[in-house]
């Protein structure tokens, strides 16, 4: 105070100043006012990534405690203010769960889905921000498949990769299963039965002493395997030739031009019966192309053949060593007229040697 007096109460303080005579001399009154300020606290919020505007006008988005102050123009604290800033942050729970390929996944808001994809949901607070953000990373493992393409000919079986024994045509599956329940492979077997050739087999003739080989005929393949080979010329052909010493049962696999393979057989006789080498007792060597020339052509193969024609006076007529040749009637360019000849043939076939002798007339 002006009397020195220290006072911190609002009021009415005096003082006198008085003269010597002890008169008042001045009277000091002092009307103290004591200026008091005002508080006021706001706790505002917002959500993370947005900005608030203090009552001031400063832009903020962090949180904490802002403050500012108000004064009276005698430089005295009227209003303090003072905001107190929540940033309302938000939560990530991410979860990867998987299911098998057929099957379904509840996500945690209560949605059903079946497909591989990220899904979203968010939680908010009472302020609308973002309490929570649930993040699935859901995964469907489907099964892969394999794809078998398998071939078998028709009679035979197929033991699938599984152990089943199969023989027919058609789609096989199997799956496996993983230890968490799921198709771990699926695997498919796509099996062609393929069809056999179709043959035909036969023979031209049985064998003997006189017929010593015999043509053998096989179609309906491309490729063709003939046993026994001992007796056979060409055993890889389709019409080789057999020339048994005794009643043989060939056997020829055939194989088609799509791998599958068939066997069949048959059976050439051998006749052994060195009495089948018969000579003709007459021709007529007349051109009419019937019975003109006399030869033992018919007997198959022989070897160290000799072939000899003599007329009734002892004359050589016809000699040869070969059985496919055969005289024509003719002896020195002439033919001869009806008469009867002297032949001698000897010779070695298949069943020994062989020696005929006697007459052949021959007929004009």
């Amino acid at each position: 105070m002006p009397w020195g007096s220290i006072v911190s109460t609002a009021g009415i303080y005096r003082d006198t100043l008085r003269y010597s005579t002890s008169c008042d001399s001045v009277r000091r009154i002092v009307n103290l006012i004591v200026q008091n300020f005002t508080t006021i606290t706001t706790n505002p919020s917002i959500c993370i990534g947005q900005n608030y505007t203090l009552p001031w006008g400063i832009s903020v988005n962090t949180a904490g405690t802002y403050k500012d102050t108000l004064r009276y123009t005698t430089g005295c604290d009227s209003v303090r203010r003072i905001v107190i800033l929540r940033v309302q942050n938000f939560t990530i729970v991410q979860t990867n769960p998987i299911v098998c390929a057929g099957k379904t996944y509840t996500l945690p808001w209560g949605q059903i889905v079946s497909t591989t994809g990220i899904y979203r949901d968010t939680l908010r607070y009472t302020t609308s921000c973002d309490s929570v953000r649930r993040v699935v990373n859901l995964t469907i493992t489907p099964a892969p498949i394999k794809n078998t393409t398998a071939a078998i000919c028709a009679g035979e079986k197929y033991t699938l990769p599984w152990g089943k024994i199969v023989s027919t045509e058609g789609l096989y599956m199997d799956t496996l299963s993983a230890v968490d329940g799921c198709d771990s492979i699926i695997r498919k077997i796509n099996l062609i039965v393929k069809p056999l050739p179709i043959t035909s087999i036969s023979k031209s003739n049985d064998v003997s002493c006189a017929l010593g080989i015999s043509k053998l005929s096989i179609t309906g393949g491309q490729k063709y395997e003939w046993s026994p080979t001992q007796s056979l010329q060409n055993p890889n052909g389709n019409n080789p030739i057999a020339s048994p010493a005794n009643t043989t049962l060939y056997k020829v696999k055939t194989t088609a031009s799509n791998g599958c393979s068939k066997t069949d057989s048959i059976t050439v006789i051998f006749t052994n019966d060195p009495n089948k080498y018969l000579v003709p007792t007459a021709f007529t060597p007349n051109a009419d192309g019937l019975n003109d020339c006399f030869g033992v052509g018919y007997w198959g193969t022989v070897t160290d053949f000799s072939f000899s024609i003599f007329n009734r006076y002892g004359e050589l007529v016809f000699t040869t060593t070969n059985n496919n040749i055969c005289w024509d009637g003719r002896y020195k360019g002439i033919l001869q007229n009806t008469a009867v000849f002297v032949y001698q043939i000897s010779a070695k076939g298949i069943c020994g040697t062989i020696y005929r002798k006697g007459t052949i007339t021959l007929i004009r």
